[in-house]
Order: C-alpha cells, then structure tokens, then sequence
C-alpha cells in the first residue's frame, strides 16, 4: 500500500511538473478564472478550461510547453483558453523545441545560464538576420501597409489620438492589427536631424514578446510610454509589423546598405510628430 501511494504521489507531481500553459507577457490588465477571478501574473499556470479575460486594449501572452508555441491573446468577454486558441486560425507561432525550453528558462530564470542559451538557440532559430534584412529592405521602400496594421499616439491622460507635442511630453502607443495572424512590431523615429532609432525598448533577451499583438486587436502599450525629445520638427514615425521577431536596431544598421524591395510579408504605417519646445 506504502509503494502504491508513493506511485501516485509521483504520478500527481511528474503531472504538475509538465504543466502546459503559462503566462508569458501582459499589456495592460488581465484576469483569468480558475475557480475565481484574480490579476493574471507572469509565470502563472492556466488551465485549458480557464477564463481569460482582458481589459479594453490589454493582451496576454501564453506559452504552450507541450506544443511549443505562442499564443498572442485578447478578449474583453470571458472566454476558455481552449477557445481562444482554436478561435486562432493561424495556431499562434510556432518553436522549436529548443528555443520554447529557453523562453521557459528565461522566464522562471531556471538557471545562470538561461539568458545565454536563449541568446544562442534564439539567434538561429527565433530571430533570422535575413528576416532582419528583408524588414530592411521593406522599410526603405516605405509602401502604404493599406490600413492592415496601423497606430496612432495617445495622450496617457485623456485618451485622445495626438499628432503634436512638446519636450518631456509623454504619451502612449496604440496599435491596431487587423490582420488574421499575431504580428511582433516596433516603431522606429526618423527625426527632423536625420537620426533613427527604435522608440519602444527591447527586452532584456530580445524576446519581443511584449510587442507581440495579437490578431484583429486593438493594444495600448500602456507599460511602455514614449516621451518626445529634442531636436524640434517633425518626426516621421514607421511602424514595422512582422510574423516573427526581429532586431529594429540592427535593421536601422541594415538600411543603408540594402536596396529598397517591398514584401507582402512586412507590414508598414507611417505616419508624423510635429515637437516643439
């Protein structure tokens, strides 16, 4: 009887160990539903028959262990994970098995070694320098992205669209993707001096998972505000969405040197931001 019980008791935890969805990133503010309601939090387990609910222009992230993929989400109705999933056409992106056990390790910081087996794995199987430079290449053509994926500025208090302002202002970016698939994005400035740069942070692992908005969704990125700096005039403001992650300072490094070719792959908005003092 001993033996019997230690057997299912190692049954029941080698079970818990191989949970299968967990909370990767958040925008905003989200729920879910086990017996109750509570804030989702990242690194916590979600069950299959789970609610999941997010607040207007909020998303959540979630990774599958056992089928190594992400999932980009959002839903202002209560809905099962297991719903929200099979409602993804496009079954959120595929891993290789390697690179999901390094998002793990990043996540829980298994290890000492998590960030720089990440960093290895993902630099051959997450990210691709030609997909890096095949958003180069889209990005010096600038083509109209025809209303697929756009944003716009918001004043962090009044919730208002902004296209001026002046130095030390703050204000948050709201991204609308109407496309049936997740999309990783960033926005790069060209200021009135010639200068580019990315204007939302990379995480500390270059995941991007932050920055991975879900299809047909509407997302603040209420975590990341940007604030306008000198120097004065108008900025032009690229928005770049792509299927997979890439690295919008390396691919601002890029453009120089490649020649300009669209892609129907790569999503481009442009838009302006007059800021004076």
């Amino acid at each position: 009887m001993k033996r019997l019980i230690v057997i299912i008791s190692t049954l029941i935890l080698c079970v818990s160990l191989k949970a299968q969805y967990y909370v990767y990133e958040i925008n905003g503010e989200v729920f879910v539903k086990g017996t109750e309601w509570t804030s989702a939090y990242k690194t916590m387990q979600v069950q299959p028959s789970d609610l999941i609910r997010t607040n207007d222009y909020s998303s959540v992230v979630i990774l599958d262990r056992n089928q190594n993929k992400l999932y980009s989400l959002q839903s202002t109705s209560p809905a099962s994970l297991k719903t929200l999933i099979q409602g993804q056409r496009n079954g959120g992106q595929s891993l290789l098995g390697e690179v999901a056990q390094a998002l793990y390790n990043v996540l829980f910081k298994s290890n000492d070694k998590s960030m720089d087996a990440y960093q290895r794995t993902s630099g051959v199987t997450y990210r691709d320098h030609d997909d890096d430079m095949l958003i180069a290449q889209a990005l010096k053509s600038s083509p109209s992205s025809h209303g697929n994926v756009s944003f716009r500025l918001i004043n962090e208090y009044t919730g208002t669209a902004i296209s001026d302002a002046k130095v030390g202002e703050m204000a948050v970016v709201e991204v609308t993707n109407n496309t049936s698939k997740g999309l990783y994005i960033n926005i790069a400035d060209f200021d009135s001096a010639g200068n580019a740069a990315p204007i939302l942070p990379a995480d500390e692992n270059n995941t991007m998972t932050h920055l991975y908005m879900p299809a047909h969704s509407v997302v603040r990125l209420s975590n990341y505000p940007i604030e306008f700096y000198e120097p004065c005039g108008t900025d032009k403001l690229v928005l770049v969405a792509y299927h997979k992650p890439f690295n919008m300072m390396n691919v601002l490094q890029l453009m120089p040197t490649v020649p300009a070719i669209q892609s129907d792959d790569v999503h481009i908005y442009s838009s302006h931001m007059t800021i004076s003092r």
